[in-house]
Parts: C-alpha cells; structure tokens; sequence
C-alpha cells in the first residue's frame, strides 16, 4: 500500500491563524478587558476555535480543523 507524500502544508486553520498575531488579540483583550472572568479559555482560543468552526463549515473537510496549538500570549 502507497502512501501519498503530495500533502498541501499545514491545514488551512493553521495558515489562517497564522496571519492573526497573538501580541494584537492580547493587546485588543486588554483594552476591552474581555478576559477578565476567564479561567483557561481566553479570547484568543476562543477566536481558534470560531475560525476552526468556520472553516469546517465551509469546507466540509475534517483535515481544516486538525488540532492547533496556541501560542502561549505570555
């Protein structure tokens, strides 16, 4: 059984993501103070998840919604 090399990169999620820098959505959760009764889901994980939910609707892929990590904002 082959398997296929010919993958495109990182899933679309990722690509996405990556153009959303974490320092913006920091500063912006800071300036609204929206993470103020947060525990462990921030703004931020909140907003990869949206894309994620977004991005499987459209596409109807499972492959668009691998598991991302997040960047620690730190």
């Amino acid at each position: 059984m082959n398997k296929s090399k010919n993958f495109s990169g990182q899933p679309i999620t990722k690509q996405v993501l990556d153009f959303i820098l974490p320092n913006d959505v920091h500063r912006t959760t800071e300036k609204h103070n929206s993470d103020r009764h947060t525990k462990k889901f921030t703004t931020y994980e909140h907003l990869a998840t949206m894309i994620c939910t977004a991005a499987a609707r459209f596409m109807k892929y499972r492959v668009s919604c691998l598991p991302v990590k997040t960047k620690s904002i730190i």
